[in-house]
């Protein structure tokens, strides 16, 4: 259409703007708080805001014109092996990049990563990734691989400069890939592992004199130990670019320009389920390494940037909504311009050896590039007055953190020194807070979560720790003795493990006694009077899970009847529910006689209101609302039952 059939949609509609939409939401709003009600707290004190306008645009470009920023062209599909014997690397990596895989992430287990041996830490030998403890399991791993035609990563945290050696030999004369990183990051390890803060400098010191091909990185600057441990999206962004510039003056140290050491260095970004946030990070990422490459003299470098999913918001239990979590992460990555992208399989908190999970990993990244076509599109979000404003506020918070851990003499010292970690620390608390109180819902968790889930098969462990050790002893051992000086001082905090300590402790029970720890519902009047409030308390209680005594859907006219049903349901609590009318007359006789037939703790679902004085006074013990600390009320349900 042209000319006069043109449409302007805008037609019949009187202009409006900021000022007038605002006076009209006051208006709706009565007179509430307009920040309170409509807008969002963000860990790095910025509020998202409900409308945002051509006025929210920073006037100045946020991305360097280098980098996929400004991408047009599919990124690279990294997926992670974990193994967990060589055999089993071998296999999978062949699997993967067959099924479409463009790269391999060889992941090694947590012995490794953690700098331990399979005698100091046989409970960690082929957890979490590929038992590799030898350089002969290295070479046996890439048997059949094409190590210069193939892109290959590490992540071998304390175990990397051993790990990276391993690599180098098995890839033999034909080298590295373009595109492959050794992935060297004991800055991490010093977080994550306690490696010995002087590690860095004696790493770099060693890679000086690798022969690495072009396009090969060398060093790691990684978001991931600090948002794992529950970092901010500018704290753990911070703490990548102050990583960067780390290894930058390590590698400048060792007699490389500013320009060469800046191509030896990657970076990888940690992505999570906030949509907005993950496409503002990584958007955030290019500026940030930008301007700290400005001020070190180099006006424009390359960027590679990566990306991985974030385990803190992987789950245990319930792992298939890990896939969901897993696809908007990578969505994210790949609309804020990823080089690369590793999604996690949906089972990476339990062991990754499941191959479903693997390859909806995998196809999770297929479908977004080729069926979702975001790989053919340049920057989808630019120009985006919301993603373009949250750019900028985050690399701005960004920076300011960047500044605090320069401050502190370097990311070393502001890690070993404690100024870092108790930033985290105090983050991860609000995280927790909010993650206790339901305010942040974990899915199959903290709500709704599934208490018959069937038992997922359990990998012979013993088999691979037997197999590992005996590599370990006979060959040329990757760790010999181990190899941390300190705790960690970051580790991993997934946000639902207070929920999923609770379950376990209910597993426990149930494998000893053949039955859960259980509430019973003490239910006033008719089944809609009391149905909303049972439903809130069964899904409360079942996140700790405890399941529901006897017949949760029934309703009780007069307390005996109800307090002969408790009885017989052989539970050791109840939850009273049913209308703030019906506390106000049947309440208190309920608790009383609740009480009297052997509850050892009378909860009530909601606000005890005008009537809170005489609940508690008749045997309400606590208040079950939204908003109220659950985990609290969960973790006294179960020491009271010995669960």
């Amino acid at each position: 259409m042209s000319g006069a059939d043109d449409i302007s949609l805008s037609e019949g509609f009187e202009p409006a703007d900021y000022d007038a939409w605002r006076a009209t939401v006051d208006t709706a709003l009565k007179g509430a708080d307009f920040e309170k009600a409509l807008t969002t707290p963000t860990y790095d004190g910025f509020h998202l805001q409900p409308l945002y306008t051509k006025a929210d645009v920073p006037n100045a470009p946020l991305r360097p014109g280098s980098g996929r920023g400004v991408r047009a062209g599919a990124w690279d599909i990294s997926q992670a092996v974990m193994g967990p014997l060589a055999a089993d690397v071998a296999g999978q990596a062949a699997e993967e990049l067959a099924g479409g895989a463009t790269s391999v992430l060889l992941r090694l287990d947590a012995c490794l990563r953690a700098g331990e041996t399979p005698a100091s830490r046989p409970d960690l030998v082929g957890v979490n990734g590929a038992a590799l403890h030898s350089r002969g399991a290295f070479m046996a791993a890439f048997k059949g691989i094409d190590c210069a035609a193939t892109p290959i990563a590490l992540d071998a945290g304390a175990a990397g400069l051993a790990a990276a050696k391993a690599l180098l030999a098995a890839a033999g004369s034909g080298g590295l890939a373009a595109g492959a990183s050794l992935a060297l990051d004991p800055i991490s390890a010093i977080a994550t592992a306690g490696l010995p803060a002087d590690a860095p400098a004696a790493w770099a010191a060693e890679a000086r004199n690798f022969d690495l091909g072009p396009g090969v990185a060398c060093f790691r600057a990684s978001s991931l130990a600090a948002f794992n441990a529950g970092a901010s999206e500018a704290q753990a962004l911070g703490a990548m670019l102050a990583g960067g510039l780390a290894y930058l003056r390590l590698l400048e140290g060792e007699g490389l320009s500013v320009a060469d050491a800046a191509a030896c260095i990657d970076f990888q970004l940690a992505l999570s389920q906030d949509q907005f946030l993950t496409i503002a990070s990584v958007r955030a990422a290019r500026t940030l390494w930008a301007t700290a490459l400005r001020h070190a003299g180099v006006d424009a470098a390359p960027m590679r940037l990566v990306g991985v999913t974030a385990e803190r918001m992987f789950t245990r239990h319930d792992p298939h909504v890990n896939v969901l979590r897993a696809t908007i992460a990578g969505f994210a990555g790949a609309v804020g311009g990823l080089d690369g992208l590793t999604v996690l399989p949906f089972d990476a908190r339990a062991g990754g050896d499941d191959p479903l999970a693997r390859r909806v990993a995998r196809n999770l990244q297929i479908v977004l590039a080729e069926e979702s076509n975001l790989s053919r599109v340049a920057d989808p979000a630019g120009g985006a007055f919301y993603v373009e404003r949250l750019t900028e506020q985050l690399a701005s918070a960004a920076w300011a953190e960047f500044q605090a851990i320069e401050q502190a003499g370097d990311l070393v010292q502001a890690i070993v020194g404690g100024s870092l970690p108790a930033r985290i620390r105090e983050t991860a608390a609000l995280r927790a807070g909010n993650a206790a109180k339901r305010r942040e819902a974990i899915t199959g968790v903290s709500e709704y979560a599934n208490l018959d889930e069937p038992a997922r098969p359990a990998m012979d462990r013993e088999a691979v720790r037997t197999a590992a050790r005996a590599d370990w002893q006979a060959g040329e051992p990757l760790v010999g003795s181990p190899m941390a000086s300190s705790a960690a001082s970051m580790p991993l905090v997934a946000a639902s493990a207070p929920y999923e300590a609770l379950r376990d402790a209910s597993d426990r029970q149930l494998a000893a006694t053949g039955k859960r720890p259980s509430v019973f519902l003490a239910n006033i009047g008719a089944l809609a009077a009391f149905s909303a409030r049972a439903t809130f308390a069964a899904n409360a209680f079942a996140a700790g899970g405890i399941v529901v005594a006897g017949n949760g859907g029934a309703g009780y006219a007069d307390a005996s009847a109800m307090a002969a049903a408790f009885q017989a349901s052989e539970a050791k609590i109840a939850c009273i529910c049913g209308t703030d009318a019906s506390y106000g007359e049947h309440g208190s006789a309920f608790a009383a006689a609740l009480k009297s037939a052997g509850a050892r703790q009378v909860w009530l679902a909601g606000r005890g209101g005008a009537s809170e004085a005489a609940l508690r006074a008749a045997g309400v013990d606590d208040f079950l609302f939204m908003g109220a600390d659950i985990l609290v009320a969960l973790t006294s349900a179960h020491r009271l039952m010995g669960a």
